[in-house]
């Protein structure tokens, strides 16, 4: 799941079936996947492209989890088809803005997306008394922590994407 905005994007939406790629990573951390009963994965765009082994994972991990997906998109994609077999409550929105159908009865939410959108998402929740975790899309340079290009301001401090995260608490974050 991908999206061409720049030449490496465009490279890979020439490839065709056979074609052989070198893929580094995954680096950083992860999600937290065992002993959750319920859960909201919100996505924006190909932000949500994380969320299907995700999905797998936590399904495997916790017998009986109740997940809500929800899905942003604009009016011309549809995202969802390569979630529909995953077993969960997908919720769909067309354009606009994901946090207007974001529901917060579940007290844990992971998000990956848009930073306006993940940031909107980390006050709503916490509004809301929920716990929630971003995962941030930086550009890593060289993924072992040595270039700081993927860096980013938390209350900590600054944290490096490929080692410190990029999964951190929401609230966390500082712009």
């Amino acid at each position: 799941l991908y999206e061409v905005v720049g030449e490496g994007t465009k490279i890979l939406s020439q490839l065709k079936v056979g074609d052989e790629l070198k893929v580094e990573g995954p680096y950083g951390n992860s999600f937290k996947t065992k002993d959750i009963k319920e859960i909201s994965l919100v996505g924006g765009g190909v932000g949500v492209a994380p969320f299907y082994y995700l999905i797998k994972k936590l399904k495997e991990e916790n017998e009986n989890i109740d997940i809500d997906f929800y899905i942003g998109e604009r009016e011309n994609q549809e995202i969802e088809k390569a979630f529909l077999d995953l077993g969960v409550n997908l919720k769909i929105k067309k354009g606009g803005f994901i946090t207007d159908i974001l529901e917060f009865d579940k007290k844990l939410i992971y998000t990956c997306g848009p930073d306006i959108m993940m940031k909107n998402i980390t006050k709503l929740a916490q509004e809301n008394n929920c716990e929630v975790y971003v995962s941030l899309d930086k550009r890593m340079g060289c993924g072992v922590g040595a270039c700081l290009s993927c860096t980013c301001k938390t209350k900590d401090g600054n944290k490096r994407s490929c080692k410190e995260g990029p999964i951190f608490k929401g609230g966390d974050i500082i712009e």
